[in-house]
């Protein structure tokens, strides 16, 4: 167990022990998403919640050449993110519902000097539990020898 980082709980100016929680936003596979066009694109992005806190990424980018790429998510997923959110987190957060990630598109028309922005629309819901998947795959364990 040594060298691993585990969550470091400290007690918040209001007595609850809290945390940061970092996410690290890779890339999405949007089934039905066309790659960006000369007039128009549609532009996803992440909204992620933990309690009360929201925050969203920035637009991805779409990687044309994801085809020549050896990563093994790379061709079913050719839109990036380079994003990481940090939130502050409490026990109540990690006994709750967990992180809530909506994926969402909005769509941009460029006409010359003309550029509309549409309204955003939800495209998919995930949430992750935080007690049951995201903590426990923060430590990696060895079996011992015996078990």
């Amino acid at each position: 167990m040594f060298g691993v980082q585990l969550p470091q709980f400290r007690y918040s100016k209001s007595g609850v022990p809290a945390f940061k929680l970092s996410v690290r936003l890779v890339a999405a596979s949007v089934p039905g998403l066309a790659p960006p066009g000369v007039l128009s694109q549609q532009r996803p992005f992440i909204e992620a919640s933990l309690g009360s806190s929201r925050k969203e990424t920035e637009f991805a980018d779409f990687d044309g050449n994801c085809q020549n790429n050896q990563a093994a998510f790379s061709s079913e997923c050719p839109w990036r993110f380079g994003d990481m959110l940090t939130f502050k987190a409490s026990m109540e957060d990690v006994m709750g519902p967990g992180l809530r990630l909506t994926l969402r598109v909005r769509k941009d028309i460029g006409l010359g000097p003309l550029h509309l922005e549409m309204k955003a629309t939800d495209v998919g819901v995930a949430a992750v539990n935080l007690r049951q998947r995201a903590l426990p795959a923060c430590v990696h364990e060895k079996p011992d020898a015996e078990g």
